[in-house]
């Protein structure tokens, strides 16, 4: 009982407990900015009842068991040194309409250090061009929360924007930080790597959580009438799979695609043997097999994917940490490299 009126008090106050040197940007007596606002859940606390931080419907699933779902979407926007597109923001809060979930974007007013030397200000007015550009941070940080609250308000969704001093090299870390505490979490990337890359590949592989990369510049709504989901029987695959099931319940058709390499057989399972696993979860789909032929894996799904119309790719993401430095698998790498169509990534 004091665990749970704990937890309520926790999710009421909008209060996220953490320890160690950044502890300042999510403390709510540091100058963090925090807004959430949530929708009425018909739920009367003086008669004893209660409901959970941006509770909509019943996630009860149709035979009467518990479904999972994804209800609280993590939105990660960037300030500086160029502030993220409005389609950006558009195909955040899509999402979260169409998954009927809560979404808190993030962004960050970026601190940029003042260099320590005795010419520093004698050559340029080093001290004042760094004034310019905190305050273009922080403008444009502040002018993202207002287009998404806007956003997020005309639909109706539960939502919350945090704002947080940090410099650009704390940034991937606390925006893993804040994935580790939702079900998922929206990155839009540009059509050329930038440091949106560097902070997506930290989320990917640290955060536990599963990622939806949306290209920054992708014109149409959010959707999924056709999802694709990439399929070679390896753990990744298998992995993505399991995350994206609450996405793929609610797809209208589901395309199993494996990419023939050439090699030898990696599983003594089939097509067959996956598409009955899936049908057990309300998944009906097919399984596609395609030729590489002289193309890439990464070339042969994503050409599949766009002549196809699908809406969504799944894939596992494939890499290991060595020393910190990630060394991504080819498909992995040239994807976020290039999003071609907004793709649903775990590891």
């Amino acid at each position: 009982m004091q665990a749970s009126a704990m937890s309520l008090a926790s999710c009421a106050a909008g209060l996220s407990v953490r320890s160690g040197p950044l502890a300042q940007i999510v403390s709510v007596d540091k100058p963090t900015i925090r807004r959430s606002t949530l929708p009425s859940t018909g739920v009367d606390p003086a008669q004893g009842g209660s409901a959970p931080c941006g509770a909509g419907s019943d996630p009860r699933s149709a035979d009467g068991g518990i479904a999972m779902a994804f209800k609280d979407l993590l939105l990660s926007l960037t300030s500086y040194p160029d502030p993220s597109a409005p389609a950006a923001i558009a195909a955040g809060v899509g999402y979260a309409a169409l998954l009927e979930a809560r979404i808190t974007a993030v962004t960050f007013e970026i601190e940029i250090p003042m260099p320590m030397g005795f010419y520093a200000d004698r050559l340029v007015d080093l001290s004042g061009l760094i004034a310019t550009e905190r305050q273009k941070s922080a403008t444009q940080a502040r002018e993202l929360v207002a287009a998404f609250e806007a956003e997020a308000a005309a639909r109706g969704l539960a939502h919350e924007a945090r704002v947080a001093p940090a410099n650009t090299v704390q940034t991937p870390a606390l925006i893993r930080d804040h994935a580790r505490l939702s079900d998922l979490a929206i990155l839009p990337l540009g059509p050329t790597p930038d440091f949106r890359n560097i902070v997506a590949e930290t989320v990917i592989f640290e955060a536990g959580r599963p990622v939806l990369v949306v290209p920054e510049a992708a014109g149409r709504a959010p959707a999924l009438d056709h999802v694709v989901l990439a399929w070679d029987f390896g753990r990744p695959a298998a992995r993505a799979l399991a995350d994206a099931l609450p996405l793929l319940r609610r797809a209208g058709r589901v395309e199993v695609v494996a990419v023939e390499t050439g090699g030898p057989a990696a599983s003594s399972r089939t097509g067959d043997d996956l598409l009955r696993h899936i049908a057990h979860h309300g998944v009906a789909g097919t399984f596609t097999t395609i030729p590489m032929g002289d193309r890439t894996v990464a070339e042969a799904l994503s050409g599949h994917a766009l002549a196809a119309g699908a809406d969504l790719l799944v894939m596992g993401a494939y890499g290991h940490s060595r020393l910190r430095d990630f060394m991504l698998g080819g498909a992995t790498k040239a994807m976020l490299a290039a999003p071609p169509l907004p793709l649903f990534l775990s590891h």
